[in-house]
């Protein structure tokens, strides 16, 4: 892929050659920045950005797929900076580069390619090198560029994965006051928005990883007074105001699909704050440099909760699922077909309800270890329904080709798997009917996966080989 490169100086020091140049709605480099440090890092690369197709078709991939998800970014700002309209400022470098790599994790996937490829390697080590130099000094610019790192996939074990990335941001967050409730700011609306909108992105972010990765929650609930985010925290603006074709917000579309964007933002983050109420689970499989693994297990991280506790949460949960704006709840239309023509809207819809899926499968799996020392069978029944649920819904991604997204939005496909077999173990799991498949769908949209080496150290445990779609049980 072709690089745009630059002699990049720093700011009020000169210019790009006349020849190349960055975009000039990217800022100069930091007066800090030295020309020794930038003749490192344009040897590095960590300077370039694609030509200006890739750029933008890597930018709106962004707004499509990532944005709904995580509305970190105001548009109406971005909008203006890249049109040239009245705007004192520019966009970041660093978070311009993250932007680029969270749309070319989307499209490598649209295309067929691993997310772990050789490019995208590169990409993130050059991102890094910008982090690790302190190119930028705005801490929200850098919040919001640590947000997009987490969406880089790696192994849940990683010592520098998301979740090193999603504790630095939080760290931040505190640092910056971020925690607070702004409406005691002298700023205006608008910016006490950004703020509710920029805080609540960055706890659905901690609550999600932190709950895939089976680890302590970061953000405690007594830390933080921010107010829930609600629909006024959302700047709808019409297409007719400025989403021209060439600027990509045209992705975020009318006002009526810019709400429904919204009203999922609002409705994930109240079900994370539910999701807080949980202990996390962890997966353990030792001696994995071994022969034979040691027995899987599920360890839980925090106060453990009593029959009652699980009971008030899986009624506040079912009250959570019932009081969905039917807006974002496509199981209460008739059918799929009021999506047919907006993929990318299904696709959110759908995610948020395997949020709820893989919330209630936590929520059973703690029903279940709260009570092992005794056979739980309705607790495993309960289990396995849930986990069989997640993969309905995998499935379902699967057959309209967005199932390989799962892994980016912070969710392993693979995870809900593990802890099914876990906990049925005493059963013969080779001998279950549909194992088979259920594997070789988990080892089609799983290669991304964070728990993917974990799966292949239970699968050797098991004694189960998995070669591409077919599965041999040994004897």
């Amino acid at each position: 892929m072709g690089q745009l490169s630059c002699a990049v100086t720093p700011r009020g020091q000169g210019d790009c050659n006349d020849d190349i140049r960055l975009p000039n709605y990217i800022e100069h480099a930091p007066s800090h920045i030295t020309k020794k440090d930038l003749d490192y890092l344009q040897s590095k690369g960590a300077l370039g950005l694609p030509h200006y197709k890739v750029q933008m078709k890597q930018w709106k991939a962004y707004w499509k797929y990532a944005y709904p998800c995580n509305p970190i970014l105001d548009p109406t700002e971005i909008m203006n900076i890249m049109q040239g309209h009245k705007s004192r400022t520019k966009i970041s470098l660093f978070l311009f580069q993250c932007v680029l790599l969270v749309g070319r994790l989307f499209l490598d996937i649209h295309e067929g390619s691993c997310t772990n490829s050789v490019h995208l390697q590169a990409m993130f080590q050059k991102i890094r090198l910008l982090y690790n130099l302190g190119w930028e000094t705005n801490p929200f610019v850098v919040l919001k560029s640590l947000l997009l790192m987490t969406w880089f996939p790696q192994s849940v074990d990683e010592s520098k994965g998301q979740a090193y990335w999603i504790t630095q941001a939080v760290s931040l967050a505190f640092r910056i006051g971020l925690h607070r409730d702004p409406s005691q700011l002298d700023i205006e609306q608008r910016l006490r928005s950004l703020r509710k909108r920029l805080w609540w992105c960055l706890y659905v972010r901690e609550r999600t990883l932190n709950l895939d990765a089976g680890l302590p929650w970061i953000i405690d609930e007594n830390d933080y007074d921010v107010p829930m985010i609600t629909i006024h925290d959302f700047e709808l603006v019409p297409p007719s105001c400025g989403f021209e074709d060439n600027i990509p917000f045209a992705e975020l579309g009318a006002i009526n699909r810019q709400r429904q964007i919204a009203l999922m933002s609002v409705e994930r983050a109240a079900l994370m704050v539910l999701v807080g109420r949980l202990p996390s689970i962890s997966i353990h499989i030792a001696d994995r440099s071994k022969k034979r693994p040691g027995k899987p297990l599920l360890h839980t991280h925090g106060q453990r909760l009593n029959k009652l506790s699980i009971d008030e949460f899986d009624y506040s949960l079912d009250q959570w699922m019932n009081n969905l704006p039917p807006e974002v709840n496509y199981h209460g239309s008739n059918s799929l077909a009021s999506w047919v023509g907006d993929g990318q809207l299904y696709m959110h819809c759908t995610m948020l309800r395997l949020s709820y899926s893989i919330v209630r499968l936590q929520s059973a799996a703690l029903r279940y270890l709260q009570n092992k020392s005794i056979v739980d069978h309705r607790s495993r029944k309960m289990v396995s329904a849930a986990c069989f649920l997640i993969i309905d819904l995998i499935e379902e991604l699967n057959y309209h080709e967005y199932s390989a997204y799962v892994p980016l939005y912070g969710f392993s496909t693979l995870r809900p798997v593990l802890i099914w077999a876990i906990i049925s173990q005493e059963q013969n799991i080779k001998r279950y009917q549909g194992f088979p498949q259920l594997l070789a769908l988990q080892y089609k949209v799983g290669k991304a996966d964070p728990y993917y080496l974990l799966f292949q150290s239970y699968l050797q445990h098991k004694n189960i080989t998995m070669k591409e779609d077919t599965l041999y049980l040994s004897p």
